[in-house]
């Protein structure tokens, strides 16, 4: 496709979306659930604190913008192992195929969390039992011009809490605008926008997310450098934070990454490294948490065709 003007009709219609950003309109209400959903990330963009809203170059970001899934020609698979704190167990295999139409991506996702116990009256409990969930997910993602990406995913969920069980819906959406400075890119998503059906007889929303941000990237010799900002706004209850990474490959084989996220109590730093090897890439995620809490280690395997 030829190149057209650095700013197209969608070009300026998504920059003005993240410039009025109306967050107080799309708030969904002052309850939410299926809080497992904030921890769904890729090593990669973990480790980089979730602020690749604006990396076009990764489908793994896709979790963070459906508008990545379009990042790339080659068909990719990534297998993702998470181990958060309180026994949280999440396995997510994601696979992505591009098309003449655009990408067509694929996703599921298991969580457990486990050692939950079972109390009716005060005193020692009863036993325990273990929560699961699951999340089948279904995306696209297509170049509106050659400088204007839009995606968006549609995502079936399923909660088991002891007898109680329900499902639910979610949608996101997002873009990417390739900026006319060299390396810049702008992005915008909206995460978990929907609800899950009654529970316990009270429905809710899931933990919408709205994001906007830029990443830069610079190319010398046989180095590549990444910086990656995000403002993330909650859409239901919560408080905003400021994400910030960085990341620096040499010859793309070895990776170093380090992030940052504002405004958690326990938590804020995250570190990463990956390593590729011909058609496999592998990327781990360390977090720490204070409090004694514990740290979070996320672990991906990826395959590109």
């Amino acid at each position: 496709m030829p190149k057209t003007t650095p700013f197209t009709f969608w070009g300026s219609l998504l920059v003005t979306s993240i410039c009025l950003f109306p967050y107080e309109l799309l708030a969904q209400g002052s309850t939410s659930s299926a809080s497992y959903l904030k921890f769904l990330s890729h090593a990669r963009a973990a480790a980089l604190g979730n602020a690749t809203v604006a990396d076009r170059h990764r489908f793994s970001s896709s979790t963070v913008n459906p508008a990545s899934l379009k990042a790339g020609d080659a068909p990719e698979i990534i297998f993702t192992h998470t181990s958060w704190i309180q026994d949280i167990q999440m396995e997510q295999l994601s696979a992505r195929l591009a098309t003449s139409l655009g990408s067509f991506g694929i996703g599921v996702t298991t969580t457990s969390i486990g050692g939950i116990e079972i109390r009716e009256i005060p005193g020692p409990p009863l036993g325990t039992f273990t929560a699961r969930s699951a999340t089948l997910q279904l995306g696209f993602a297509a170049d509106l011009s050659s400088d204007v990406t839009m995606g968006a995913a549609f995502r079936y969920l399923y909660e088991k809490i002891y007898l109680d069980e329900t499902t639910g819906i979610g949608f996101d959406l997002g873009g990417h605008y390739v900026m006319p400075f060299k390396g810049l890119t702008a992005g915008i998503s909206f995460s978990n926008l929907g609800r899950l059906r009654a529970h316990q007889n009270e429905a809710s929303d899931l933990p919408g997310e709205a994001r906007v941000g830029a990443s830069y990237q610079l190319q010398f010799d046989e180095w590549r450098a990444e910086v990656h900002g995000s403002s993330a706004h909650p859409l239901t209850k919560g408080t905003s934070r400021l994400q910030v990474g960085s990341e620096i490959a040499y010859q793309e084989t070895f990776t170093a990454r380090f992030g940052y996220q504002t405004r958690y109590e326990v938590r804020g730093l995250s570190a990463g490294v990956g390593i590729a090897y011909k058609i496999v890439q592998c990327d781990y995620a360390y977090i720490p948490f204070s409090s004694g809490l514990g740290n979070a280690h996320i672990f991906s395997l990826a395959i590109h065709f």
